[in-house]
């Protein structure tokens, strides 16, 4: 059956594209990583305010005379410049993000409908009597009872076709 996603990715390729990812981590030593209260309550740069740092640090080299000695513009600037330039990897890195995460929900929905199928066609199965069926179809069966243990919410059995084209449960 065809689904969403045809692809593969083996545990090698895995394994060496997650090495190139610490790579391109390991070129970013600098990084920081904030506390959720700092997340929070840190000053956050967006475009209006993108526009006034921009102009701020324009005033501050045309008119230094009348900056205080304790700012220092070159690490202003290395920090505006260094925001700007995460900004371009942050828009690759989500776009990368997004494509892998719908890419993984197609996949896992691929094979989740394929295994409906099997249950389906094990249910099949025992209707015309096949004889060791019934074990299976318990043991996937299973799967539909897990969420009323699990406090959530029920989920039940998918209705099978028969060979005339009726549903069954």
């Amino acid at each position: 059956m065809g689904g969403k996603v045809s692809g593969r990715l083996t545990q090698e390729e895995t394994e060496q594209l997650v090495r190139k990812l610490r790579e391109i981590r390991e070129c970013l030593p600098f990084l920081i990583q904030l506390t959720p209260s700092e997340r929070i309550g840190g000053l956050k740069m967006g475009d209006r305010a993108m526009a006034f740092v921009e102009r701020a640090l324009q005033i501050a080299r045309e008119r230094p005379q009348l900056m205080p000695s304790y700012i220092d513009l070159e690490e202003m600037e290395r920090d505006f410049e260094l925001w700007k330039n995460l900004g371009v990897l942050i828009r690759e890195i989500s776009s990368l993000l997004e494509a892998l995460e719908d890419t993984r929900m197609g996949a896992g929905a691929d094979a989740y409908s394929t295994a409906l199928l099997i249950y389906g066609a094990l249910k099949q199965s025992a209707q015309a009597g096949v004889p060791g069926v019934d074990t299976l179809i318990a043991e996937l069966s299973a799967h539909f009872d897990r969420a009323v243990r699990g406090g959530g919410s029920r989920q039940t059995a998918p209705p099978t076709e028969s060979a005339g084209g009726t549903s069954t449960t």
